[in-house]
């Protein structure tokens, strides 16, 4: 009897998520690196905010109920994918906030296994 969970709602949304969360965190480091935000950055940063606005509902009935349901490899999936465009001057802290996605990712696979394996 295999009591590995294996999730059945895919990545897709989850992805998008965290893709566009890492492209508005990389635009928003950039622009405050400075310290201060010119016209041209506040533009780049509003439209940075684009896709959180048009996808509140994505995230609520897909986004969400994928999170609850990744396991193991897909969550290395979206991590992997989350990197890819995660970009800071600071690579410390880069690798901090990469890190927390990662560990936070990982307690749902986590739960996800031992609920598989108590519910045999």
């Amino acid at each position: 009897m295999n009591n590995e969970y294996t999730g059945s709602l895919g990545t897709a949304e989850t992805e998008a998520f965290f893709g566009n969360l890492a492209t508005f965190s990389t635009t928003l480091g950039s622009a405050l690196e400075d310290g201060k935000i010119d016209i041209a950055e506040g533009i780049q940063i509003a439209i940075g905010l684009a896709p959180f606005g048009s996808s509140i509902n994505v995230v609520k009935d897909k986004t969400i109920p994928q999170i609850k349901d990744l396991y193991k490899a897909e969550i290395q999936k979206v991590v992997d994918s989350f990197k890819a465009r995660f970009k800071l001057a600071n690579e410390k802290v880069e690798q901090f906030i990469e890190d927390c996605i990662a560990y936070a990712l990982s307690g749902v696979a986590l739960y996800n296994s031992g609920a598989a394996l108590f519910a045999a």
